[in-house]
């Protein structure tokens, strides 16, 4: 039995170090946690599934990995101690436990084979395309269901009559709706003690006013721009811009805004809209706010690090799943975003090199 013991230990050993583990926020890990225990119980750890979209098998493969590892750690106690305690091997328990923990490992490690976890050390830009992408995208477009495609469905001024009449009751929650409206932010970027811990105000000498956070998915700095900062006009911005600013000048310093719970502000927002928009169907949400100040933002700047940088990307390739330019408008008073680590503009970059490539072919035809 020692023999099969080492085995086994040399099997979680191999498996286990292929994982590279990262720190995520601890309402992920539940979820993480959550979604392994289903796949575990329901016979099947495969993350990709006939008929799932791009998000779903990226969350059934996050949770799988991280699942796994902690299967793993829990098959290498007992191996450990049939390998290393000689009184115990011949105990039938421990036979038992032994075969038990070879089950597990029966079953991850075929999964291990299919899903190869991506090295932490390459931007997720420059990884080899998923399996979900190599089998011809089985569950349809990603983001179908996207907020981005409700924005033409609301009026052009949606969001300042949200601001009039959220302002208008007094309502309970108007800092945290006044950043929603102003930058593209997550609400999980709000609440305290997050990945985020809130978003933090400040007046610079010039009176502007700076509004700085990091990206939630970031995974303390790993991904995105580690933090992004906006700089706004708040007399020009006026609204929600001119609000904070007056919070921050009385508190004459610093101000963090915060929420203790992301689903207390959606929830509280979604009956904000129905009161605001009685005549939309649209629910709004955070995500909403969201699509919308993307879209704003792509009319405003353009093409550039503005708007990936303002989204906190690491990249401009994901800026397509976000609000379409013809739903934006352009802003006005926003003096600069910018990003501690600059997103990598690769659509740009290809975008002039082809006009360039067309433009001197258009000459030698000349």
């Amino acid at each position: 039995m020692r023999i099969e013991a080492r085995t086994e230990l040399g099997r979680a050993v191999a498996l286990g170090n292929r994982l590279q583990v990262r720190a995520v926020p601890k309402r992920s890990a539940e979820k993480y946690e959550r979604e392994f225990e289903r796949m575990w119980q329901s016979g099947n750890l495969d993350p990709l599934r006939p008929g799932d979209k791009f998000n779903t098998y990226y969350f059934r493969r996050a949770s799988f990995f991280a699942g796994a590892y902690h299967k793993i750690a829990e098959a290498l106690r007992p191996l450990l101690e049939a390998a290393r305690d000689p009184s115990n091997i011949e105990i039938e328990a421990g036979r038992r436990a032994l075969l038990e923990r070879k089950t597990v490992l029966d079953r991850i490690e075929p999964i291990m084979a299919l899903e190869v976890p991506g090295d932490l050390s390459v931007p997720p830009a420059k990884r080899p395309p998923s399996r979900w992408h190599q089998m011809n995208h089985p569950g349809g477009k990603r983001c179908e269901g996207s907020k981005k495609h409700v924005l033409g469905a609301l009026p052009r001024d949606w969001d300042k009559t949200l601001w009039e009449v959220a302002k208008a009751e007094q309502w309970d929650k108007l800092e945290p709706l006044a950043v929603h409206l102003l930058t593209p932010v997550r609400a999980e970027e709000l609440v305290a003690g997050g990945g985020s811990g809130g978003m933090l105000l400040e007046m610079n000498q010039a009176g502007h006013l700076l509004i700085t956070f990091a990206p939630a998915k970031s995974q303390e700095g790993l991904y995105g721009t580690k933090s992004t900062t906006f700089t706004l006009d708040p007399k020009v911005v006026g609204g929600p811009a001119l609000f904070l600013a007056q919070r921050c000048l009385a508190d004459d310093g610093p101000r963090v805004v915060s929420t203790v719970s992301k689903d207390a502000v959606r929830n509280a927002l979604k009956r904000l809209g129905k009161r605001a928009l009685p005549e939309i169907k649209v629910e709004i949400t955070p995500n909403v706010l969201r699509n919308q100040k993307i879209a704003d933002l792509k009319a405003t700047f353009g093409r550039g690090a503005e708007v990936p940088a303002g989204a906190g990307h690491g990249t401009d390739r994901t800026r397509a799943k976000y609000g379409a330019v013809q739903h934006g408008r352009k802003l006005e008073g926003y003096v600069s975003i910018t990003a501690a680590r600059p997103p990598r503009c690769e659509n740009v970059q290809r975008g002039d090199q082809l006009s360039k490539a067309r433009k001197g072919l258009g000459k030698k035809r000349e």
